[in-house]
């Protein structure tokens, strides 16, 4: 008997109807029968599977009763595999006479190709117009890349045995139902040294019938969603550090994504301008498909062409889609992973983090309705008044909510046993912390030369500290039940929201909101109290509180500092100028906040990539790089299109009152693009212990910072306080560059040059479409004009291997 060199293993899940047909065609094989042996794998199927399978198969392996998906099955028939050799049939794929010698050879005509496959043949089974479509676009694709690949296709495909089991054979786990498995092996078996390649001699005939509806649903959740997720967890597998799915490909679906939301905002605003740009998106979309309609054109003929470019745009159309889909389910792991680290190492699964995640975000968007809602009802000076009082309280509150806390969490994750001790301890000491704090609001009120308005807000707005001393979500995040805390943020926002809406009406009211705000905190507070103080609670003693205090001091102090430069130029104008110009100035300061809310986000991202990198200068240099230019690819629109359109967007979201605000809002603006510089290293100063360091910089920042309010607010009012704090996040950024540079640390810069050009094509959009029209209609057009400015910059900057289009699974 002759030495088997190939083993062909056939995933199968009710695939009674089409099994005959397809493991017929197997044994027509041109390859001798005894060179090749064949395995079944029957995946739960209901039906007659397996027995039709063993009518034809050297051996049939059941997966039980139940489904396992497509990449369990596989594994578990080439476990059995008695071959150098593994070939992937799926159960719908009718293969060529020439199929497996074609494949066998493949493999072993160059010596470093670990994997080859092929493609469907241009006459699939059903006549159906989406099933032509869907099956030439497949066989188009795969003939266009011949040679090597950046993928890997099971549907028909060969890999080396050895090869396959030392990367670990199929993601089982990851991937429980048909998807991407195939391409993620691909990936694993390039990222070891191997070459795939895409063979076009190699092909079969596809046997499924595909429907819209099912077209949709798989490209967008099983195969382009999927697809996003896996490149930006993985995002090289050659010594490109930005491989890309292909100029063409991007272009086409932002083109299409373009060109609908044009003809949208052209039908709600009757625009005949919008109208224009929608049929140049959707000429530019035809132009770069060009090479494919012509191609269908001439396999079918030019009706078919016509029928089936509405299918293509809609398939373009969900590749666009599942991008931003994709990327928040990637940040979303990425974000629990970080939120193990900021727990000292606490088992924090998604389940556990998202909560918390959901419950500050949504407590975000209500905090900033009720703050656009006072704006308008109390007016910029009261409005300023209670800016006022907030920026004085939060120089105290900061070192108790975050100095304490963060540190309180860490000792609860460490000893879960004695979490009460810990909670008791923490909260005497906040507590303590907060009498001192409040006494001193009350003094700075009372003492410096304050307007009776601003004064009475800031002596009772210190009672917020009291809810803020007794909150124990420190305690619950380090047990990692964030359930509760998330929703606890939400319901302070809610409560207060609502008697905002109940009691505060006018500026004359302007005292019934820091009550109002105190009452909302300390509901969410007594939430969360009351199941910590079931049972006896014993008074922690004076060390322990002492050591904790201490412990807190550095972390305290690099947040405060943080604090300063946030809040004390609104604490200065305060002082010299008017609460009507304290009101213009934190109007603007809202806006930023909720801009710096997502470079956060993108900074926090890439806290577990450094922590595992912690001693190695190289990879946090790269890491850094990646940070870099996604930090700037999130605040560049906001930044540019927020600088372009200050005035209508202040009136838009505060009133009309408030476009006085648009200078301060467009240097802050400024600032925050410098934040998104260094702010990227504040993960390297906290995996490598560098807290001292960091401290250094921010107490350098904020004395830059006040020396410059001291000196230009008498001058320039709240342009003033702006500069200043532009000047002080430049001193942070330069000496961080600095510091950066002496431990060996340098980033790379070409990650910032797509988020510049975006930002040039976003800016020449909104000149171009005219700065005085509604802000809205600005924002969504320069939102689209980033988008395609971006997609086309990424795209020429990388030069990565061509990788198949996301829809079109390999």
């Amino acid at each position: 008997m002759s030495e088997r060199i190939i083993t062909v293993v056939v995933p199968a899940h009710n695939a009674s109807a089409q099994l005959t047909l397809s493991l017929a065609a197997l044994n027509a094989s041109n390859l001798p029968r005894d060179l090749w042996e064949l395995i079944v794998v029957d995946d739960g199927s209901s039906d007659d599977t397996e027995e039709v399978a063993a009518l034809f198969a050297d051996l049939v392996i059941s997966t039980g009763p139940c489904a396992r998906g497509p990449a369990y099955a596989r594994n578990r028939g080439a476990e059995r595999a008695s071959s150098p050799l593994i070939a992937f049939i799926d159960a719908d794929v009718v293969v060529h006479r020439d199929t497996l010698s074609l494949l066998a050879d493949a493999v072993r005509r160059e010596e470093n190709i670990v994997a080859a496959f092929g493609s469907y043949d241009d006459t699939p089974a059903d006549a159906g117009t989406v099933s032509q479509y869907r099956n030439l676009l497949h066989h188009y694709v795969h003939h266009r890349n011949a040679g090597d690949a950046s993928t890997f296709w099971a549907g028909c495909g060969v890999v080396d045995a050895h090869a396959f089991r030392d990367v670990g054979m199929f993601d089982e786990k990851s991937y429980p139902k048909p998807q991407i498995e195939d391409i993620e092996l691909g990936r694993r078996l390039i990222a070891a040294g191997g070459r795939v390649v895409i063979d076009p001699r190699i092909q079969g005939k596809h046997l499924k019938a595909w429907r819209i509806s099912g077209m949709v649903k798989t490209d967008l959740m099983d195969r382009a969603v999927p697809w996003v997720r896996l490149l930006l967890k993985s995002p090289s597998v050659s010594k490109s550090s930005t491989p890309s799915l292909g100029a063409r490909e991007i272009i086409g679906s932002v083109a299409v994504a373009a060109s609908l939301a044009f003809a949208v905002a052209g039908i709600f605003w009757l625009r005949p301008f919008a109208f224009i740009i929608a049929s140049a998106f959707f000429a530019l979309s035809l132009w770069v498909n060009r090479g494919l309609y012509s191609w269908f054109a001439r396999a079918r003929s030019p009706g078919f062409m016509l029928r089936v470019i509405p299918l293509h745009l809609l398939y373009q159309l969900v590749s666009g889609v599942a991008v931003p889909i994709g990327a928040s389910f990637h940040f979303r792991d990425r974000f629990s992973r970080a939120a193990r680290l900021y727990s000292g190492g606490a088992e924090t699964s998604v389940g556990r983090f998202l909560p918390l995640a959901s419950g500050e975000v949504a407590a975000r968007v209500v905090a900033f309705v009720a703050t656009a809602y006072l704006a308008r009802r109390l007016g910029a000076s009261g409005f300023g008044e209670v800016a006022f009082a907030a920026a004085v309280v939060a120089q105290f509150g900061i070192a108790l909510a975050v100095g304490i806390g963060e540190i309180g969490s860490r000792e609860v994750a460490r000893d879960p046993l004695h979490v009460r001790r810990i909670a008791a301890t923490g909260a005497v000491a906040r507590l303590i912390g907060a009498v001192v704090a409040i006494a001193a609001v009350i003094a700075f009120a009372f003492v410096l030369p304050l307007s009776p308005g601003m004064r009475d807000v800031t002596a009772l707005s210190s009672l917020f500290l009291i809810p803020l001393a007794l909150d124990t979500g420190w305690v619950y995040k380090g047990l990692g039940d964030t359930r509760k805390v998330g929703v606890s943020l939400l319901m302070s926002e809610a409560v207060t929201l609502v008697l905002l809406l109940a009691f505060v009406h006018h500026e004359s009211q302007v005292l019934r909101v820091p009550a109002i705000q105190a009452l909302g905190d300390f509901v969410a507070a007594l939430f969360l109290a009351v199941p910590l103080l079931r049972g006896r609670w014993k008074l922690p003693a004076r060390a322990a509180i002492v050591s904790l205090t201490r412990t807190s001091g550095m972390n305290a102090l690099t947040r405060s500092l943080r604090a300063i430069i946030v809040s004390f130029d609104v604490v200065i104008l305060g002082l010299m100028v008017s609460s009507f110009q304290v009101g213009l100035y934190s109007a603007a300061y809202r806006i930023v906040f909720f801009v710096i809310a997502i470079m956060s986000a993108a900074h926090v991202a890439f806290l577990p990539e450094m922590a595992e990198a912690e001693n190695d200068p190289a990879q946090l240099s790269t890491i850094l790089t990646k940070a870099l230019g996604l930090s700037l690819s999130a605040v560049v629109p906001f930044v540019v299109g927020g600088i372009l359109i200050a005035p209508s967007l202040m009136s838009l979201v505060f009133g009309k009152s408030y476009a006085g605000g648009a200078l301060a809002l467009q240097f802050l603006l400024g600032s925050i693009l410098i934040i998104s510089i260094h702010g990227t290293a504040r993960n390297f100063f906290l995996v490598t212990r560098r807290n001292g360091l960091e401290a250094w910089i921010m107490t350098a920042g904020v004395v830059a910072n006040i020396t410059l309010n001291l000196l230009l607010i008498p001058r320039m009012g709240i342009a003033g306080a702006a500069i200043a704090t532009v000047a002080g996040e430049t001193v942070i950024l330069m000496l961080t560059v600095v510091a950066l540079l002496r431990l060996g640390i340098r980033p790379g810069i070409r990650m910032i040059v797509a988020p510049i050009i975006g930002g040039a094509g976003l800016a020449a959009a909104i000149v171009l479409f005219g700065r005085d029209r509604p802000a809205v209609q600005l924002i969504m057009v320069g939102g689209v004009a980033y988008f395609i400015a971006l997609a086309v910059a990424r795209s020429i900057v990388g030069n990565g291997r061509r990788a198949l289009p996301a829809g079109v699974k390999a």
